[in-house]
């Protein structure tokens, strides 16, 4: 277990929240299907992708939502949701900056998930799966909601697994180290991953069928 949890600043988590907010009404307002959604649609779309994470954490582990126990957390998803919709040519050109911030909070929500799921006593492999599912949830509540092909579960650049890269280096590097200098560590990891996997095109390895034949055959 680990011995603290990582908290970082409201206007921090905030910003993660609005990012991620703008971008998900962004894509279900620009989605080829879009004619499905009304305007009330999309902001929860919107509201959704901002908050999943956060929510789907703090729901595995039977804690009171964050993004409940204040305003600021609905009041930014909602207008950030505005944002994305309203504003879609604008946002689309700070793409680049978009995907830097949505990098920082695939990191940021993957620490705090484990480290909130440590100090409530899970073990290492389910701490590994909450934070996981924390940084990714957010994109996963957006494409069931909006009817689209699942990005999570999708062939594609590095997501869950830059998630996943975080995550092992923070257990790698936290036992000689402290817990904040592990964090800056594993965020850094998966931010570069995920940023150098769009920036070179890599994606992630598809399944591969092992050359064997299980198949019964009957004697003689």
């Amino acid at each position: 277990m680990l011995d603290d949890v990582v908290s970082v600043p409201l206007w921090v988590d905030l910003t993660a929240v609005g990012v991620t907010s703008a971008q998900g009404a962004l894509v279900a307002g620009q989605d080829p299907g879009r004619d499905r959604l009304d305007f009330i649609g999309v902001i929860f779309i919107g509201i959704a992708a901002g908050l999943g994470g956060g929510l789907i954490r703090d729901i595995l582990l039977s804690r009171v939502p964050a993004a409940l126990t204040t305003n600021s957390y609905l009041a930014t998803a909602i207008l950030a949701a505005l944002v994305g919709m309203l504003f879609a040519a604008p946002v689309r050109r700070l793409a680049p900056v978009i995907v830097l911030v949505d990098a920082f909070a695939l990191g940021l929500y993957l620490i705090v998930g484990m480290t909130t799921a440590a100090g409530a006593g899970l073990g290492t492999i389910p701490m590994i799966f909450i934070g996981v599912l924390a940084s990714t949830g957010g994109g996963l509540v957006r494409d069931l909601l909006s009817g689209a092909p699942i990005a999570l579960v999708q062939g594609g650049s590095f997501y869950v697994t830059a998630a996943l890269g975080g995550a092992l280096l923070f257990l790698a590097v936290k036992p000689f180290t402290n817990i904040g200098a592990a964090s800056v560590c594993a965020l850094t990891a998966t931010l570069l991953l995920r940023v150098a996997s769009l920036w070179f095109g890599w994606n992630s390895p598809r399944p591969q069928t092992l050359p064997v034949d299980l198949r019964f055959r009957k004697p003689g």
